[in-house]
């Protein structure tokens, strides 16, 4: 397969590779990326645009300078740029094209320009050479499909923003096929915030958040072409632009070329390079939430779907329930002793006070009745964080911290040695690595409920349907 082009010269316009400081040129060129418009320094809108032809090794820069951002062109890639009137300047020792406002024209040719009956109507010549142009860039198109490795491939964590094309290697989680689509979930076990706002229904294997996930959406030939791809497969996906979606979901879509119709979306093989390296970041990833460490906690009565700790401080749900995994890295108070505090019935809320001998407080402050009904109730908190460090406050009190506690109940505590010893003597195996070297704990499955107290609009969580087995 060759990839080159014979430098054709069109009379009236200018190679790329020819390019003089000062020049007023006419050029045709290849567009390779399309930026978003902004604001100039001045009253202008102005966009940039990347160009190339076969007589460069690389790419050309357009800026383009018009009074409304609605004058300015949108371009996808692989797209005809014609410019007339523009600018040569020099920036670091390459050239850019300046089109000014009142002096320059640029032209955008898509598909649809070169049907027959659109042509008739355009310059034959340089339509004849942007034929040639389309030609030789689907040359190169296909021969990086064929070797993803001949250009540099994007991560999840790496894409900006949208309006960006990118090449991809990602693993499928998930694949829903619709009417004209295919979604594709493709993950590469790296993370954006921009994707901080999409829910899914669906249960999200290895722990994987909706910051971890890709939707993908493929139109025409590249819908008919998935037909046979599966949940777990390795894919190359190249071209994909980023966009946001109607329900304000940042995500990715592939159309077809109505010309061609070739394939941008392939399987690779496991044994790539590129694929390798994802392989060793999915197992880091299981790493993180599932291998570490020993068995040391049971769930009862919580059957609710995995969820990253990151995931449930992003849901405006309360009360609900949560299942998840993470690590204790801080408790409240670090006196274990204080695990345990005074409690009116008639109140119904804990007595602080700033005595030390909580034992021989006898009456509640704030109750006017009497006798005062006083009792002992477990009331404090752990900080746990899941492998990528989100935290998550959680308080651990009433009948829940009993059941987490092996139902060693606060009043035996502190009415009896025995009692006071082994619930030291669990604790101690709990929070050991903290109180000894100031490490967490290992990491281990417990649930949450969410939950506004009374009078507060601030989604609390505290610790339920857990019991530890150390």
């Amino acid at each position: 397969m060759t990839l080159e082009l014979k430098r054709v010269k069109v009379e009236g316009y200018s190679l790329l590779s020819d390019l003089a400081m000062g020049e007023r040129v006419t050029v045709v060129g290849i567009v390779k990326l399309c930026s978003p418009l902004r604001r100039s320094k001045g009253p202008d809108w102005t966009r940039s645009i990347q160009i190339t032809d076969p007589s460069v090794n690389g790419k050309i820069t357009v800026i383009i300078f018009r009074a409304q951002h609605t004058d300015l062109p949108e371009a996808d890639i692989g797209s005809i740029f014609l410019g007339t009137g523009l600018r040569v300047n020099y920036f670091m020792n390459s050239p850019q094209l300046i089109a000014y406002k009142l002096e320059s024209t640029c032209t955008i040719l898509n598909d649809d320009d070169f049907r027959e009956n659109k042509m008739c109507n355009k310059d034959t010549k340089i339509m004849a050479y942007a034929k040639q142009l389309r030609n030789w860039w689907r040359n190169i198109e296909n021969f990086y499909i064929e070797a993803p490795k001949s250009r540099q491939l994007t991560t999840i964590a790496d894409i900006r923003g949208p309006n960006v094309f990118f090449d991809t290697i990602a693993e499928v989680v998930e694949i829903q096929r619709i009417e004209h689509t295919t979604e594709l979930f493709i993950t590469d076990y790296t993370r954006n915030e921009l994707l901080s706002n999409n829910n899914y229904v669906w249960n999200l294997p290895n722990e994987l958040g909706a910051c971890n996930i890709f939707q993908v959406s493929l139109w025409d030939e590249h819908m008919t072409d998935s037909q046979d791809f599966k949940v777990g497969m390795y894919l190359y996906l190249q071209n994909i632009r980023t966009k946001y979606n109607s329900f304000n979901h940042f995500q990715g879509v592939i159309h077809g070329d109505p010309e061609t119709r070739r394939t941008r979306v392939i399987q690779v093989d496991v044994e790539l390079p590129d694929v390798e390296e994802l392989i060793k970041r999915k197992e880091l990833f299981k790493k993180k939430f599932f291998s570490v460490g020993p068995r040391i906690t049971s769930i009862i009565d919580c059957r609710v779907k995995p969820t990253p700790i990151s995931d449930i401080l992003k849901s405006n749900e309360a009360p609900y329930k949560f299942f998840t995994r993470g690590r204790i890295f801080d408790y409240y108070p670090r006196d274990i002793e204080f695990f345990v505090q005074p409690y009116c019935v008639d109140c119904d809320d804990i007595i602080h006070s700033e005595t030390e001998n909580i034992k021989e407080i006898k009456k509640c402050p704030n109750s006017t009745n009497s006798p005062h009904t006083i009792t002992f109730v477990y009331d404090f908190f752990l900080l746990f964080e899941d492998g990528l460090g989100t935290t998550l406050p959680t308080l651990v009190s009433g009948p829940d911290a009993a059941r987490f506690l092996k139902q060693i109940l606060p009043a035996n505590v502190m009415q009896n040695e025995t009692s006071r010893q082994t619930l030291l003597n669990l604790t101690r195996k709990l929070l050991g690595n903290i109180i000894d070297h100031n490490e967490p704990t290992d990491f281990f499955d417990f649930c949450v409920e969410a939950y506004r107290p009374p009078g507060n609009s601030e989604i609390l969580y505290k610790l339920v349907n857990t019991v530890l087995e150390l």
